[in-house]
C-alpha cells in the first residue's frame, strides 16, 4: 500500500527479491479538503414532519421527518480536491476520485402505543439487532455507495463544481415503519401515539473510481429523527357491498373506511450535532465507524408486537 502526507505526482520504484528488474509507477496522490465545516445544517421542527393514513380496513401510519424540497435534514460543505500538474492548476487525477455522502443508521428507539377501551395498553416497537446499519433506500444495494443525485423519500446528495473545488449538499429525510391502526395482537386497541427517535451518523466520503470498494471519511455529524406525536384516529362508515349491507373481511368484521393524523409533540423534531467533525486526511470508513455493506437500515430494521 501506497500512502503519503502530501497530494501530487510522484514516482515510485519497486523493487523486487528475486534480482528482476525494477518497476517505476507515476502515481497521482489527490487531497480531499474540507474548507468550512461549520457550514449551514439545516433541521426540520416537528412542524415539519407528517403522518396520515386514509383507507378500508385496518390501515397503518408511516412518519416522515420532511419532503423534498422540506426534507427533514439537510447540510452543505464546501470541498476542495487537489491533485498533481502544474503549480497554479492541481487538477490532475481528481476526476478519477467521487465524493459521495455516506450515512449509517446508528439506532432506533420508535414505540407505538395502544389503547383499548379498557384503557389497556399495549406497543409495537421499532428494533435494529445491529448498529451500525448502511442507510440508503435499495433494500438490495451491493454497492457500498450510491452515486446520486437522485431524488428519493429519503437520503440524496447533490455536487456542484467550479473547477477543483465543490459544493456537496446532503439531504434526508428518514421514515418510520408503516404502524397499523389496530394492534395486530388486539384489533380492539387502536393506536395513540408514537414516540421515539431514529439516529443516523453521515459522513463525506470519497472513493477511487479505479477502487471503488475503498471508502474514506473525511467529516461526518451525527443527528437523530424526534417522531414523538399524538395519533388521532376515526372509523368513519361502514362501507356498503352491491347488497346494500356492510362489506365484511375474511374475519367477518365489517370494514370501515379509518382516517388517522399524527400531530408532533413539543419534544419532535430533527435534532443535529452543530457542526461536522473533520478528519484531515481522511479515515477509511471502518475506522471511523462507518457501515458501508448491506443489509441495509430499512432492510434490518423490524417491527416487534406486544403478545
Amino acid at each position: 500500500m501506497l500512502k503519503t502526507t502530501q497530494q501530487g505526482t510522484f514516482s515510485v520504484q519497486a523493487t523486487g527479491t528475486d534480482g528482476s528488474p525494477p518497476i517505476v509507477w507515476n502515481v497521482v496522490f489527490v487531497a480531499v479538503q474540507v474548507l468550512r465545516p461549520r457550514s449551514k445544517i439545516h433541521a426540520n421542527p416537528g412542524s415539519g414532519y407528517s403522518g396520515s393514513a386514509s383507507r378500508l380496513g385496518s390501515g397503518a401510519i408511516q412518519v416522515v421527518s420532511g419532503a423534498a424540497p422540506n426534507h427533514g435534514w439537510a447540510s452543505m460543505l464546501d470541498v476542495r480536491l487537489v491533485g498533481g500538474g502544474i503549480s497554479f492548476d492541481h487538477r490532475l487525477g481528481i476526476d478519477s476520485v467521487a465524493l459521495n455522502m455516506l450515512s449509517n443508521g446508528t439506532g432506533t428507539d420508535v414505540t407505538a402505543t395502544y389503547v383499548n377501551d379498557a384503557l389497556v395498553t399495549k406497543q409495537s416497537r421499532e428494533h435494529l439487532p445491529k448498529v451500525p446499519v448502511v442507510d440508503t433506500d435499495d433494500r438490495d444495494v451491493d454497492d457500498p455507495l450510491q452515486h446520486f443525485p437522485k431524488a428519493t423519500n429519503t437520503n440524496a446528495i447533490t455536487i456542484e463544481r467550479w473547477g477543483n473545488e465543490f459544493v456537496v449538499q446532503f439531504f434526508d429525510s428518514p421514515r418510520t415503519l408503516s404502524f397499523p391502526l389496530k394492534h395486530p395482537g388486539h384489533k380492539d386497541a387502536s393506536i395513540r401515539r408514537i414516540d421515539g427517535s431514529m439516529k443516523f451518523r453521515t459522513a463525506l466520503a470519497a472513493i477511487s473510481k479505479d477502487a471503488p470498494h475503498s471508502v474514506v471519511v473525511y467529516a461526518h455529524i451525527a443527528w437523530e429523527a424526534d417522531v414523538s406525536g399524538v395519533v388521532e384516529v376515526k372509523e368513519l362508515d361502514d362501507v356498503p357491498g352491491p347488497d346494500g349491507r356492510p362489506l365484511r373481511d375474511e374475519n367477518n368484521e365489517k370494514i370501515q373506511l379509518i382516517n388517522a393524523s399524527w400531530t408532533a409533540l413539543a419534544t419532535a423534531g430533527t435534532r443535529t450535532e452543530p457542526r461536522f467533525t473533520v478528519l484531515p486526511g481522511g479515515a477509511d470508513a471502518k475506522d471511523a465507524g462507518f457501515e458501508i455493506w448491506p443489509p441495509n437500515f430499512m432492510h434490518q430494521v423490524t417491527r416487534h408486537d406486544d403478545p
